[in-house]
């Protein structure tokens, strides 16, 4: 369960567009924010760090855990979009 809610924050924070205003005041604050909104390496790092805190869980392992699941969801479900539409196309 603690993958999906690492791989869910981190697509609510990047994509979720009830988010898109607070997303885009965050981002003029400082480049820092810009590029970890681009980055679901970088958001899953911090998904994951916030996670294990709120899950009293490894907080060593959990922000690298949670870098390379939210990593390879996002390229996962990027394949298949791609895929998609090379098919309806």
């Amino acid at each position: 369960m603690i993958p999906f809610a690492i791989i869910g924050l981190t697509f609510i924070l990047k994509y979720g567009s009830i988010l898109d205003y607070p997303r885009s005041q965050i981002r003029k604050l400082n480049p820092f924010f810009e590029e970890l909104f681009k980055c679901s390496l970088c958001l899953g790092f911090w998904s994951g760090l916030f996670v294990g805190l709120v899950s009293q869980e490894n907080l060593l392992l959990f922000p690298f855990y949670g870098a390379a699941i939210s990593f390879f969801a996002d390229q996962f479900l990027e394949l298949i979009q791609t895929a998609i539409i090379k098919l309806e196309g």
